[in-house]
């Protein structure tokens, strides 16, 4: 017969915006097995970005706006048909 598993709690001070949960492997404490979590710091720095080398001969490609994305996405739904 397979033994229960059973799971701690996740701390009241647990702050999904600051903090995750990792699972602890499980332990056999005979009768049951015991999983256990730690709740560890988010690392909510951002990593330094490299600035973009340009390749040679590479077209200056200037991000879409929003509309022009809207647009684009609607003309699609058009042309599957899902919207008229």
């Amino acid at each position: 017969m397979p033994k229960e598993i059973r799971y701690a709690t996740i701390p009241e001070t647990f702050d999904e915006t600051k903090h995750y949960i990792e699972q602890l492997p499980a332990v056999d404490m005979g009768e049951y097995m015991w999983v256990d979590v730690v709740v560890k710091d988010l690392d909510l720095t951002d990593a330094p970005v490299e600035p973009h080398a340009p390749i040679e001969n590479e077209p200056y490609m200037p991000k879409p706006t929003t509309e022009e994305v809207l647009n684009e996405v609607i003309a699609v739904l058009i042309d599957k048909g899902v919207l008229y």
